[in-house]
């Protein structure tokens, strides 16, 4: 801070002022090393500063003792962190790596102004600062990424240093989140949601299988499985195997095994976690849904749940790479069956026939394209010049009585 103009300014011309950094927590187990590191670079950063700031800046350390019974019976107001709050003028939290990241949480509700790193995971912090939340419920930090301040976020340090008066919006809106988000009543509401949820879980559980995902997963395998001369005529089924472009997922859980005996069960966990992801976005995307009960959400997830649990037979030959990886069973998961986008065509069928939507987009409205080559050139490729440009021959082969295969997707493929 004493590279910036104004802060050094300010100090100078302010001599009762002193800096007093105060590192309130203890030192973890195996961090000793960092605490005499820590020190050592105070120690050289006193060494780089003019003689006349040397004295006014200070370094102490707390370790936490306002938490030990002996401190507290040591004296008769012993202090305690919201004291200590209420007395900073700010709160650094520069920890690359954070388990919750409480100090925010802490000042906030003390109204004191809050200098932090996004650590990671950052998940975590932008959970704590309300992200994913209306700005009414977000929290007001003055935040940096890496390891350099900028020169505009350090002035702003020193505005809130400096005047306070100008940061009480900021204090008053903090406050009233912590109020909103971590009060007494908000913690019960969500600690009744969860248990709700929980509950809504486990009361799916059983060893019977779901006849509605059992029901709809063999529909589907039949639209899956469809077959007619035209696509005979593409794919010689007689003399080949025929794999889906992406792999169908039990082919592929196998060849991930020949190169890592154990990796399969971790594949199988990354598709669940794939499709789960994939439900959940159909859930939060859907307006149909805002209004839809807690109790129809769960039939929709554990439905989901019971698509990898649905045993449609047995295998009759297992391979096993490692003894100690072996298949524990002959169980055929019928999910298997399927390649991972085909899972999530399985996933819109649970939602429509859970959910129902009535408002759904119009896919039979679209832009009219190839009003001739040239401009379906310019359309689907957003320039007019290619540096392979094939379409005689495609105009040709599509003049011939052939099979024509065409797959939609960000670009143009035809066969």
């Amino acid at each position: 801070m004493f590279s910036y103009d104004s802060f050094a300014e300010k100090f100078t011309t302010n001599p009762q002022l002193k800096l007093s950094l105060i590192v309130s927590g203890p030192i973890p187990h195996g961090q000793q090393n960092y605490y005499r590191d820590l020190k050592e670079d105070f120690t050289n950063f006193l060494k780089e500063l003019p003689k006349e700031y040397k004295s006014r800046v200070l370094l102490g350390f707390l370790f936490s003792e306002f938490d030990k019974n002996e401190f507290k019976k040591k004296y008769k107001k012993p202090l305690n962190i919201e004291q200590l709050y209420d007395v900073a003028s700010l709160i650094l939290l520069p920890s690359q790596t954070e388990g919750r990241g409480l100090p925010i949480i802490e000042a906030a509700a003390c109204g004191t102004p809050i200098f932090c790193r996004q650590y990671e995971p950052r998940e975590v912090y932008d959970q704590v600062i309300g992200r994913h939340l209306d700005e009414s419920l977000r929290l007001n930090v003055l935040e940096f990424k890496g390891s350099k301040v900028p020169k505009l976020l350090a002035e702003k340090i020193c505005d809130h240093v400096f005047y306070p008066q100008n940061r009480m919006v900021d204090v008053t809106h903090n406050r009233s989140v912590i109020n909103k988000r971590y009060s007494i009543e908000s913690l019960e509401k969500n600690m009744r949601y969860i248990l709700e949820r929980m509950c809504l879980q486990l009361d799916a559980l059983g060893s019977e299988d779901n006849t509605q995902v059992v029901t709809l997963l063999k529909e589907y395998k039949k639209s899956v499985d469809f077959e007619n001369e035209d696509l005979n005529a593409i794919l010689n089924k007689k003399t080949r195997h025929y794999l889906p472009g992406y792999g169908r997922l039990s082919f592929m859980l196998y060849l991930k095994s020949l190169i890592d005996p154990s990796f399969f069960r971790v594949e199988e966990q990354l598709v669940k976690g794939k499709v789960m992801r994939y439900a959940r976005m159909m859930e939060n995307d859907i307006p149909d849904l805002v209004n839809t009960n807690l109790q129809q959400i769960h039939k929709y997830y554990n439905a989901i749940d019971d698509i990898f649990k649905y045993v449609d037979g047995e295998i009759s030959t297992r391979h096993d790479h490692a003894l100690t990886y072996r298949h524990r069973n002959k169980k055929s998961f019928a999910y298997q069956a399927f390649t991972y986008q085909e899972v999530t065509g399985l996933v819109n069928m649970i939602y429509n026939d859970i959910f129902k939507p009535q408002h759904l987009a119009d896919l039979t409205l679209a832009p009219q394209f190839f009003a001739d080559w040239e401009l379906a050139l310019f359309q689907l490729t957003n320039s007019k010049y290619l540096g392979i440009d094939d379409r005689k021959i495609l105009t040709t082969n599509l003049k011939k009585n052939v099979p024509k295969g065409y797959f939609p997707d960000d670009t143009l493929n035809m066969s």
